[in-house]
């Protein structure tokens, strides 16, 4: 059962890996590659972050059949230095290309204290943060963004121009739990507009416009419309930093250039920014480990507002997710499972009954 036994189906996440992995593969995607992607989705998924968990997949996979992602990318180094890289994605899975990415970033980091990779020629990569928390097994600081199909307008106009580009950031702590920000530069992701639909639920004022720049509390409509940027313009101008850093900077498309995921013909030309910062190269590990303690646990002392329970760090709510459902399974949508069942017996795959 789940959260709602009419509405949601408690499923294991490995339960989850095992069938995302055989459509893949059977939709012609290496096994690593599969296995790489799959467990983004996965992950997400075990965070609460069913907007860019395995809901995704059965769009991936239109995709691959019409020629929108390249199921055997070959990725490439476009140019690189000491402390850079730029990688041509091949228009392959943005989990692929980022992981790929991030690992470079990552070495990059080891060698001169810190580390960019950037991307062109990539796709949707799933969840922002996931990326970024590759960085915290090697003590490292890690940072991701990227670009996306317009659906945000400039601030005053009513054209969509950009993505409601994310921001991720990982920080290791020592005995707290690591601080991991995963946020988009929009009042709601995208794909909370498609779980609003998915459950037939209208949404808040203040999320978004329809496609005649008038508010709407209809999701359908909004996803034909456009995302609301936070803080008003001071989100609108986070976004065009995020746009120049993961795109114009890589030489990806941008702006109006990017197709929607609407198109599953067309190919996207997604940029990527990926940073991993070596905390040794600034301070002993531990040191800094104690010194972000320190700050969680004033954050922790605040006096509770009226109405609150507890002050929660960024990643928190996830981290604790994660935990239980692990032991307990992920609740998901049960229209999501069966699209996912649908998938695997539409692809020749004999689909396991949730477990």
């Amino acid at each position: 059962m789940g959260e709602n036994s009419e509405t949601y189906t408690t499923v294991s996440a490995e339960y989850l890996r095992k069938l995302g992995s055989a459509v893949l593969e059977k939709a012609g995607v290496s096994v690593d590659d599969a296995e790489v992607t799959i467990n983004s989705l996965v992950e997400t998924d075990l965070r609460g972050v069913h907007s860019h968990g395995m809901m995704r997949l059965p769009g991936y996979v239109g995709r691959l059949k019409k020629g929108g992602i390249n199921p055997n990318p070959n990725v490439q180094l476009v140019t690189e230095s000491e402390g850079i890289a730029v990688i041509d994605g091949d228009n392959g899975f943005g989990q692929v290309v980022s992981n790929r990415a991030m690992g470079i970033a990552i070495e990059k980091s080891k060698a001169v204290g810190v580390g960019i990779a950037g991307v062109r020629n990539s796709g949707h990569f799933g969840a922002c943060a996931h990326w970024a928390q590759m960085a915290l097994p090697h003590d490292m600081i890690g940072i991701a963004t990227t670009n996306g199909g317009p659906i945000m307008a400039p601030w005053g106009g009513v054209t969509p121009t950009m993505g409601n580009d994310p921001l991720g950031v990982a920080i290791p702590a020592g005995e707290e739990l690591p601080i991991v920000l995963d946020m988009a530069t929009s009042v709601v992701a995208g794909g909370k507009l498609d779980l609003a639909i998915r459950k037939g639920e209208k949404i808040p004022k203040g999320w978004a416009l329809n496609a005649q720049g008038e508010p709407t509390e209809d999701p359908a409509e909004a996803r034909a419309g456009l995302v609301l940027p936070i803080g008003e313009y001071k989100g609108y101008a986070l976004t065009i930093v995020f746009e120049v850093l993961a795109a114009v900077l890589m030489g990806a498309n941008f702006g109006r250039q990017v197709v929607r995921h609407e198109s599953p013909k067309l190919v996207r030309n997604v940029g990527h920014f990926f940073q991993a910062i070596n905390i040794a190269a600034f301070m002993p590990v531990a040191e800094f480990k104690a010194r972000v303690d320190n700050l969680i646990h004033q954050m922790k002392s605040s006096k509770l507002a009226p109405g609150y329970e507890r002050i929660y760090l960024p990643g928190e709510p996830e981290h604790e997710k994660r935990a239980r459902y692990l032991k307990e399974g992920i609740p998901m949508l049960s229209s999501v499972i069966t699209d996912l069942i649908a998938l695997a017996a539409e692809l020749g795959i004999e689909p396991p009954e949730p477990a």
